[in-house]
């Protein structure tokens, strides 16, 4: 799928493809199929940390948007929060982690 292609995925279609690069990414004690139907990183800042970590991403917050990059993979994302309050710029981190660990769970 092309970046576009999964943007257009609703939210849950988005948390699996998260918990799918997580799982893969992560070399400890396998997450547990409870947790990973209720891995919600689009929507709880503890885990959108949690992906972000796990495929060891950087976060860069602009002035109206913010970059995330995964290394491993050269990729990046970015998505826009205009001059929102901290409300908007966490909804917007959470948002920028999920897609790219969406884009690597591709790779997969």
């Amino acid at each position: 799928m092309t970046q576009e292609e999964i943007s257009e995925l609703t939210d849950a279609e988005l948390n699996k493809h998260a918990a799918m690069a997580v799982r893969d990414a992560v070399t400890m004690a396998p997450i547990d199929e409870w947790y990973f139907n209720h891995f919600l990183p689009i929507a709880m800042d503890r885990h959108a940390l949690i992906v972000a970590s796990a495929l060891e991403m950087n976060v860069c917050f602009g002035d109206q948007v913010v970059l995330v990059t995964e290394p491993k993979g050269c990729q990046s994302r970015t998505v826009s929060y205009g001059e929102g309050t901290i409300y908007a710029r966490l909804n917007a981190m959470r948002r920028a982690i999920t897609l790219l660990a969406a884009d690597c769970a591709q790779d997969i």
